[in-house]
């Protein structure tokens, strides 16, 4: 009897120690549990960031090279055509869209502004924080494909201290040369850090 006991006993405290073993060997200590949830905040935080980067970019590429494609064409009738044509741009802030309205002229040269025709309209979603600054409204281009003088379109963050840096850039020049690019705005202009498009005279 008393050995039986005794025997009982000890495999009680031996299966004790064993389930106390188990538990140590294979359940996560309280800092364990943090450590792992911390990490994941973290990977998870950082796969955000960069999702958000990567659409912020994506919208402004798109942007960007929507208003050149615009333009481009306009130079392109103009050229072919053989009479003028200009192109409007008109931003809403309120409503964060930019309207681009093509017209065609009756002229090759001097069309009263009376005369030109409007063939296209499109409307240009503008993403949040972001504003367009063009050096102009208008841009004429003549049946040559040259504007006559040179101008710029940003598409910049809105506010110069937001953490907004993305940028969109086309350039016109006086010959009909048309330069699109993007990069990260410093405040003062757009630092080219994209691919660079150039629409040559022609094509």
């Amino acid at each position: 009897m008393g050995s039986t006991a005794c025997c009982s006993d000890t495999n009680l405290v031996l299966g004790g120690n064993f389930i106390k073993l188990m538990m140590k060997t294979n359940a996560f200590t309280i800092i364990e549990l943090v450590f792992v949830i911390a990490s994941i905040s973290v990977l998870l935080g950082m796969t955000i960031t960069v999702t958000t980067k990567f659409y912020e970019r994506r919208s402004i590429d798109g942007i960007t090279y929507k208003i050149s494609s615009t333009l481009n064409t306009a130079r392109l009738l103009a050229s072919r055509s053989g009479v003028e044509f200009e192109t409007h741009l008109d931003y809403t802030e309120d409503n964060k869209t930019l309207t681009i309205t093509t017209f065609r002229g009756t002229s090759n040269r001097n069309t009263l502004e009376n005369d030109f025709i409007a063939i296209n309209s499109l409307d240009i979603p503008i993403a949040e924080d972001y504003t367009v600054v063009p050096s102009s409204d208008e841009f004429q281009f003549n049946p040559n494909g040259t504007l006559g003088v040179s101008q710029t379109i940003f598409i910049r963050p809105a506010d110069d201290n937001s953490n907004i840096s993305k940028c969109g850039e086309i350039t016109l020049f006086r010959l009909g040369r048309i330069k699109t690019a993007t990069g990260n705005w410093d405040g003062e202009g757009c630092n080219v850090i994209g691919d660079i498009q150039d629409n040559e005279p022609g094509s």
